[in-house]
C-alpha cells in the first residue's frame, strides 16, 4: 500500500515473466526488486500527472 496525504491505493504490477527465475525460489526478489519499485513509480508518476493535469485545468480559467 502507498499512502499520501490524501489517498491510500493498492499496489498492483504485471510482470512479464523471465525463464530465468524461478517463481518460488526468486519470490522475494521478483516482489521486493522488481514490482514493488515499479508500482510505487507508477503511483509517483500518475500522482505527478493529475497534478499536471489539475494545473492545466486552473490555469486556463
Amino acid at each position: 500500500m502507498i499512502k499520501n496525504k490524501e489517498v491510500t491505493e493498492q499496489l498492483s504490477a504485471v510482470l512479464h515473466y523471465c525463464g530465468t527465475l524461478d517463481m518460488v525460489a526468486d519470490r522475494e526478489f521478483i516482489i521486493n526488486k522488481i514490482l514493488r519499485p515499479c508500482a510505487i513509480w507508477y503511483c509517483n508518476y500518475c500522482a505527478w500527472e493529475d497534478s499536471n493535469i489539475l494545473k492545466d485545468i486552473f490555469n486556463e480559467e
